[in-house]
């Protein structure tokens, strides 16, 4: 199985698109399709389905993504195996402020314990920012935040928002307060500018119809 494909394969998955792939192998689009053709023409599988505006990974693909991954990681360290390490390798890595304190040091800690010889420069900012200093080919390596239900990069840490209120406000609808939550969650400057995992929780909530909480923070 050609190792190129299989790389672009993992490029796409963990890039989140097609388009973003295409940015960080040097490729076009037209390109990255054409290689994902011939890949399922390889396996007799489609890899992937519409969903919307998006291309997702079917059973097939996440199967394969998996195999890919083992059979390039194998291939690395084969090589290195044979040339040895590189030494001194920069690696440019960009993490969201929320996750400096706690999940960057991890990670820095185990690609360490991997790359004994690693240097670190790391760039901050949103998960959006991160995603395009990716594109620009400006971060090598990036902690991002994303849904669920994507199938983009791999899965270090899950989390999940809540919603606080205090126990007197149980029970009282929403609308009550909704002038109050909407001038301070969309209309102020803070939030609107805000881009983050936890804004469109915050419009689709005030949207959404009458719920038993009353939105304090964010």
């Amino acid at each position: 199985m050609d190792t190129e494909l299989l790389k672009t394969l993992v490029a796409i998955v963990d890039h989140g698109s097609f388009q973003r792939a295409a940015l960080q192998t040097f490729r076009t689009p037209s390109a990255i399709s054409m290689q994902m053709k011939r890949l399922e023409e390889h396996v007799g599988a489609a890899l992937f389905h519409k969903q919307g505006r998006d291309q997702v990974l079917t059973e097939e693909g996440q199967q394969l993504v998996h195999y890919a991954r083992r059979i390039l990681q194998l291939q690395e360290s084969a090589l290195q195996s044979i040339k040895g390490p590189q030494q001194g390798v920069l690696l440019n890595l960009g993490c969201p402020n929320d996750y400096v304190a706690n999940l960057l040091i991890v990670v820095m800690s185990v690609m360490e314990t991997m790359l004994p010889n690693i240097r670190f420069r790391i760039r901050t900012g949103t998960s959006a920012e991160l995603r395009e200093l990716m594109d620009k080919g400006e971060v090598d390596l990036a902690l991002v935040t994303r849904t669920p239900d994507s199938d983009e990069g791999l899965t270090l840490f899950q989390d999940k928002g809540v919603w606080v209120a205090k126990k007197a406000l149980i029970g009282l609808h929403l609308n009550r307060f909704r002038s109050r939550c909407t001038n301070r969650a969309v209309n102020s400057t803070p939030v609107r500018s805000m881009v983050c995992k936890r804004k469109a929780r915050i419009i689709d909530c005030i949207a959404s119809p009458p719920i038993s909480l009353l939105l304090k923070a964010c």
